[in-house]
């Protein structure tokens, strides 16, 4: 959702020299489909904010028009695959935390305008999934890495991907130091892992290794399974915001999803 912008400041990069797909050769999930099944036609239905992957793009800023644009494609007869997203509950959760009213009421709104849609689908032959794809956890304690001075001095650039997952890139003569310091911080709030322990437990799955791995991951990779959180950011950026729940670590109220599969024949 953050393409073409600034991993820090989050300002838009307006003279990008490649295009991020280009560079991971990318395929999106509705041209495997296509590809696989000519006969089907792969839609997406998502707020405004995100960019189209899909060549069938509906827009859809609230649940009743996800539910009525997913209504409107299910009308047509022909073969298809829509996925459909909104942002909350995922920005009310990290806003108010997993316990608060504002979350509650939205599940239960949401309950109501999903089991509505699907009795609108009868008869359309539909198989609806409803998923989420991570959970949440409240988070107590958040440290800034910029307060960290003893890891800082370890780096040789500033850390990325997730606050409860993150990739350092440590520099060779400072490997000791930077487990000791990091054990030192965060002992029973995160596991730490060399890239290669990290590959071998194939936290990222089987298959053939992507080319272009080494480049975004670093060699240690910290996962968190305590209720504490990291925030990534630089002196360059405006400090981010605290978040009361987030994801990415390896607690239980974070891997484990509900599954609904309704038939609406």
């Amino acid at each position: 959702m953050m393409r073409r912008c600034d991993s820090y400041t989050f300002e838009p990069i307006t003279q990008a020299r490649k295009d991020v797909f280009e560079g991971m050769k990318y395929q999106t999930i509705y041209d495997q489909i296509e590809n696989a099944s000519p006969d089907v036609r792969a839609y997406e239905v998502n707020p405004t904010f995100c960019e189209a992957r899909s060549k069938r793009n509906i827009n859809a800023d609230n649940l009743d028009y996800l539910c009525e644009g997913i209504e409107d494609l299910c009308q047509n007869p022909n073969r298809k695959f829509i996925l459909g997203y909104q942002e909350n509950p995922d920005a009310l959760l990290h806003k108010f935390g997993c316990q608060s009213e504002e979350v509650r009421q939205y599940i239960r709104q949401a309950e109501e305008k999903i089991e509505a849609m699907c009795k609108r689908l009868q008869g359309t032959n539909s198989l609806v999934f409803v998923c989420a794809d991570h959970g949440h956890q409240d988070i107590t304690k958040t440290v800034s890495i910029l307060e960290l001075e003893d890891i800082l001095a370890c780096l040789i650039k500033p850390p990325s991907l997730e606050s409860r997952s993150i990739s350092f890139f440590v520099k060779e003569d400072k490997k000791q130091e930077f487990e000791t310091c990091f054990e030192k911080h965060f002992k029973g709030e995160y596991l730490l892992y060399t890239k290669d322990e990290f590959l071998a437990k194939k936290f990222l799955g089987e298959g053939e290794k992507h080319p272009r791995l080494d480049d975004f991951l670093g060699n240690y990779i910290a996962i968190a399974i305590g209720d504490c959180a990291i925030k990534i950011e630089t002196y360059l950026g405006k400090e981010k915001q605290s978040k009361k729940a987030t994801h990415c670590g390896f607690t239980p109220n974070e891997m484990e999803v509900p599954l609904i599969i309704y038939n609406a024949k």
